[in-house]
Parts: C-alpha cells; structure tokens; sequence
C-alpha cells in the first residue's frame, strides 16, 4: 500500500528521471558515434548524479522507508535486482561524485564517460519497467508523458 507521503514524493523519481534524459540529448548531441565519447566534465558529473540517485531508487537498501523512496514501495513485486555489472557502475559513479581524495586520479577504471550510452540504457529500461507496474492511481499525467518518453527514446535509440 502505498503512503500519501510516498505518493506526493513520487515527483522525485519523475525529475531525475528527466534529468537523466535530458543529459542524454546533450550526449548525444556531443558524441553521435557512441564509441568515441567526449563530453565537459559537468555533462558527466550531472548524470552521474541522476544515474546514482536513481540506482538507490532501483536497488538501494530500504532501511529508513520513510525516508528514501524505493521502487519497492510503488510496485510490491518488483524482481529485477542488481547485477554485477549494474554494481560495477555504480561503485564508478560514485567514485566519480565523492569529494577531493588523493586516489580520485588513481584508478584503473574507464571514466563515467566510457559507460555512458549502456547505463542510459540499462537505466531506461528500468524506467519503462517501473512505470509499466505502477498501479494506475499513481500514474499521473507527468508519469506517462514519461513514459511514453522513454518508449519513444527507446524506439528511436535501442
């Protein structure tokens, strides 16, 4: 059952959601051959942020329920969980959004850059799942406009 609280928050996942979009139009703008990638430092720092949130969103913990949405509390049967890779990324971005730390250059890792077009995807799909679940008296307007973003996005860019 989902909360007044969890409801009215809901608006949350929606920016991100859009954020991260949004970063990808500029990406693509920048780089329409996927396998040269080049983009400013805060196109990169800002979709790592949207892309973070929205792992925790997908897959973080749900220890403070009250205070962290979670896709779990939209959609009860939700079974996709993370996988090696997914966690791979996510331990790049966050490597990528910490503060100023003497090994922030020492790592062997590619640059967020290098799995931009992939997490977006992976991402997406997760996006479209999600809002394929969600009961119907949660589905706002701004939800599927979303939704049909994503499904036109993936038409369009598979």
């Amino acid at each position: 059952m989902v909360t007044e609280k969890q409801r009215k928050h809901i608006g949350g996942f929606y920016y991100e959601c859009m954020q991260l979009f949004y970063c990808m139009v500029v990406v693509r703008e920048l780089n329409p051959d996927e396998s040269k990638i080049s983009m400013p430092n805060y196109l990169a720092v800002a979709f790592s942020t949207h892309a973070r949130n929205l792992w925790e969103f997908f897959y973080g913990s749900d220890r403070e329920p009250e205070k962290y949405p979670r896709v779990r509390h939209y959609v009860s049967d939700w079974s996709i969980v993370s996988n090696i890779e997914v966690k791979k990324y996510n331990g790049i971005l966050n490597r990528q959004l910490s503060h100023l730390d003497y090994k922030r250059g020492e790592t062997n890792e590619p640059p967020p850059v290098a799995f931009i077009y992939p997490a977006y995807r992976h991402f997406r799909t997760l996006i479209i799942e999600f809002l394929d679940k969600l009961p119907q008296e949660i589905l706002s307007p701004n939800m599927k406009e979303l939704r049909d973003l994503m499904k036109e996005d993936l038409s369009r860019y598979p």
